[in-house]
């Protein structure tokens, strides 16, 4: 379980999928901490499905933000910013 619990501190896969496996021997044998066992095992499943999301995101933005023509068209026009004040003064 405390496996299962450190991984939800930004370790997702290196502490979570132990937990997933040490929790799945622990409840195999049947031993009298069985629900600290399952707490393990949701937590390391909840932790490790997160940061599985989580890179698939990091990984869809990355390829939106380098597919945007901003990024690859270097002869693209610079975005226009307002000017604070007018040029023609009276």
């Amino acid at each position: 379980m405390i496996l299962g619990a450190i991984s939800f501190t930004g370790l997702g896969f290196i502490t979570g999928i132990p937990a997933i496996i040490l929790a799945s021997v622990a409840l195999a044998r049947k031993t009298p901490s069985r629900s600290l066992s399952l707490a393990g095992l949701i937590t390391g499943f909840v932790s490790t499905v997160l940061s599985i999301a989580a890179v698939v995101l990091l990984v869809l933005f990355v390829i939106f933000a380098a597919s945007s023509p901003e990024f690859t068209d270097p002869s693209a026009p610079a975005p226009s910013r307002a000017q604070p004040f007018s040029q023609n003064r009276v």
